[in-house]
């Protein structure tokens, strides 16, 4: 199996082994009801096997030079359809009830945010990732800023491991499978995401000691206090000590317990 140069340059590692591909498709269970997204499906090993399983599969792919090929090679299935696009700029449709993809390492980032502020975004997502950056979105063994950004709006689990000799070229990491699942009931209301990724983020990055003085210019030392101790956590706790439920409380103090010209501190990062 041959491997496009591009595709290195974007970081993308490809599977090739059909017993793995197989094993991961699995643990989505997708039935015949299920329209599913594929970005980035390459030579379609991963393609193949989601044909075999969901209802209708669009396998999403930036590199106009793989369409022929994957053209020709699905031709007889007529549950999958190629798209030339590139998925950041693909609007996803109401239709689409899952993801299933092996991300380029290098997207991993916008594709992750793509979704965090897509309207239509999928109840079910499953990325193949780095090892570290499953880990990130989890939030173990600490918290993290895409932690903190995304576990309001869904939940995580590593749904596998993957050795990173199961990739052609082999990566200098192990990978993991990202199960990510939209919540039905979002922990803040989704009017306010925009400030409360302000909001985290400014704590994230305060280079400073501890929230404790992170926040100094948006809570009193009295109110901060008071947070600490009703949700249980230090008073100088740093952000990845901080549980997303932490994170949350903080947040709805802060919409109701801050003035105005302190959430335009947030606005502005500083």
């Amino acid at each position: 199996m041959s491997y496009p140069e591009s595709r290195a340059q974007l970081g993308q590692n490809f599977l090739v082994h059909g017993k793995t591909v197989r094993k991961l498709v699995r643990i989505a269970n997708y039935t015949k009801e299920d329209h599913v997204i594929e970005i980035g499906p390459g030579e379609g090993i991963i393609t193949r096997e989601l044909a075999h399983t969901a209802g209708r599969v669009t396998a999403i792919e930036v590199d106009p030079q793989l369409i022929p090929n994957l053209a020709q090679a699905f031709k007889a299935f007529d549950n999958i359809e190629i798209v030339q696009s590139n998925f950041l700029h693909y609007t996803l449709p109401e239709t689409t009830t899952g993801i299933f993809a092996n991300i380029p390492f290098n997207l991993s980032a916008p594709i992750m945010q793509k979704l965090l502020w897509a309207k239509n975004c999928p109840a079910d997502v499953y990325f193949i990732m780095q090892k570290e950056v499953v880990e990130k979105f989890i939030g173990e063994p600490a918290s993290t800023e895409s932690s903190a950004h995304f576990q309001p709006w869904f939940w995580f689990e590593q749904a596998a491991h993957l050795d990173r000799f199961e990739f052609r070229p082999v990566p200098s990491v192990n990978a993991g499978l990202l199960h990510m699942h939209r919540r039905e009931r979002p922990m803040l209301d989704p009017k306010h995401k925009k400030l409360y990724t302000q909001f985290v983020s400014y704590g994230f990055r305060a280079w400073k000691k501890n929230l404790k003085i992170g926040y100094k210019n948006i809570f009193s030392y009295p109110q901060w206090k008071r947070l600490a101790k009703n949700n249980r956590f230090a008073v100088e706790s740093v952000p990845s000590q901080l549980n997303v439920k932490q994170w949350v409380a903080i947040f709805d103090y802060f919409l109701t317990g801050v003035t105005d010209d302190k959430k335009r501190l947030i606005e502005k990062g500083r």
